[in-house]
């Protein structure tokens, strides 16, 4: 079964915790390069530690029977047991890009919680998993919250940084907050 590697950072806001997807890679150390690219840039240096790689599998359904408020998950939306970063042993996964299917479930006016369907070798079957997922328990509430995107593999996605903003006022993320 193909891997991929989803690279993605977490950091305390002032206000709520956020989960930035730095990209989806096809090799562990391409995975790696990226955090290490990333380390350096205006925002992330600031919280190093915040990295997390998971290696997933193309073509899962990560959701299969739906989800419950609270069930435990990784911040990156996917289930616990999905998620690993210590197989080094796939061959790179042969294509350019994936289809990646998200769940948004709005927390608040300000807030989402995302949960990753799965990653797909096509549009069609990312679709025809995202058409089953959206009668499911948890989704189904918000069964029009559905992101299909098309994602490059071996790009970063976050490629200069970024700053906080609190309000109309930056705060900049390598300097302590106010």
């Amino acid at each position: 079964m193909p891997q991929l590697y989803l690279l993605n950072h977490n950091h305390s806001e002032p206000h709520a915790p956020s989960i930035k997807l730095i990209g989806i890679y096809s090799t562990l150390a391409a995975a790696q390069a990226a955090e290490i690219r990333s380390k350096g840039l205006p925002g992330f240096r600031r919280s190093p530690h915040g990295f997390q790689i998971h290696s997933l599998p193309v073509d899962v359904d990560f959701w299969p029977g739906g989800f419950e408020d609270g069930q435990p998950q990784e911040m990156c939306g996917v289930p616990q047991h999905l998620t690993s970063k210590k197989s080094q042993t796939h061959a790179p996964y042969p294509a350019h890009s994936v289809f990646a299917v998200w769940h948004e479930q709005p927390i608040d006016e300000d807030h989402d919680l995302s949960r990753l369907i799965g990653l797909f070798s096509t549009e069609k079957d990312a679709l025809r998993y995202q058409a089953s997922a959206q009668s499911r328990k948890g989704f189904s509430l918000n069964a029009d919250h559905f992101i299909l995107s098309e994602t490059p593999i071996d790009k970063d996605s976050w490629t200069e940084g970024f700053v906080t903003m609190l309000g109309d006022e930056e705060i900049f993320p390598d300097k302590p907050s106010k």
